[in-house]
């Protein structure tokens, strides 16, 4: 997936656009929603995966929207180590994601 193809599922959906933030630096290359105090979404496109974005991101989202919780998947260790790299900690709260076997679980700063 790249992440101009998901972006433009998003403007499809006028409410969403005001929780959407873009990293353009001359090139959509990433996108997080934010909603009041959790990071919804963070998405970096994997050509520009381990390149600072993501760090970038959610830095803003930290000092500037004052985010403070999100949800993982339980089973996704390269996103719950990055966030853990951020102040986020996993908690013992769980939830099923429905018609699938996988669990999220949320995580703290």
């Amino acid at each position: 997936m790249q992440v101009i193809s998901i972006i433009d599922e998003y403007f499809k959906f006028d409410e969403v656009l005001e929780s959407i933030y873009v990293f353009d630096d001359g090139l959509v290359s990433a996108f997080m929603e934010i909603k009041e105090t959790e990071i919804c979404k963070l998405y970096v496109d994997p050509f520009f995966q381990n390149s600072g974005i993501g760090s970038e991101l959610i830095e803003f989202a930290i000092k500037e929207l004052k985010t403070n919780h999100l949800w993982v998947l339980q089973e996704n260790d390269k996103a719950i180590s990055f966030y853990q790299k951020h102040g986020f900690h996993l908690t013992n709260t769980t939830m099923d994601i429905e018609n699938t076997n996988k669990k999220i679980v949320e995580m703290k700063r």
